[in-house]
């Protein structure tokens, strides 16, 4: 190995460069992995925590990893996706139960970036358990809806 060169630690090679990976593709891949991770998502909910000041009252949901995994794996409580296919999305994937309420500990579910988008602040936990066999029926005939919501956000950023 020459001096100046590094390893990218997505692929094994060698490369030049004061980059982290060797290439666009690396580098994409190796953010995608870490917006993936329990630490990201204990990232994201902190930030929805401070700026409903939970994080003064609510020590369990703001600190503890273990606390949000076992939520997590439990899956979506609304279509009934499996708690490791929540893991592969980024975001924290935690619902309020109450919408009238906050982010504590006693008021969140895992939920799916799907059925939360469909439940919004619009619909209650009686109203999505009403729709609990469409989203069921819709997820099974559809497959994984991830590409189509994140495709519709793209399109809603962008003003089109």
């Amino acid at each position: 190995m020459e001096k100046g060169e590094k390893w990218c630690p997505e692929c094994g090679c060698s490369f030049k460069g004061p980059t982290k990976t060797c290439s666009e593709e690396c580098r994409d891949t190796r953010l995608k992995q870490r917006q993936r991770s329990l630490g990201a998502k204990m990232t994201l909910l902190r930030r929805v925590l401070e700026s409903e000041k939970v994080w003064q009252r609510d020590d369990r949901l703001m600190y503890s990893e273990n606390f949000i995994e076992s939520v997590l794996a439990g899956g979506c409580i609304y279509c009934g996706m499996d708690g490791t296919e929540l893991q592969s999305f980024t975001g924290h994937c935690l619902d309020r139960i109450k919408n009238t309420g906050k982010h504590t500990s006693d008021n969140i579910a895992a939920c799916c970036p799907q059925c939360n988008s469909i439940k919004s602040d619009l619909l209650s936990l009686e109203e999505m358990a009403l729709l609990h066999p469409g989203l069921i029926a819709i997820r099974n005939r559809r497959g994984n809806l991830n590409s189509d919501v994140i495709n519709a956000r793209q399109r809603r950023k962008n003003g089109r």
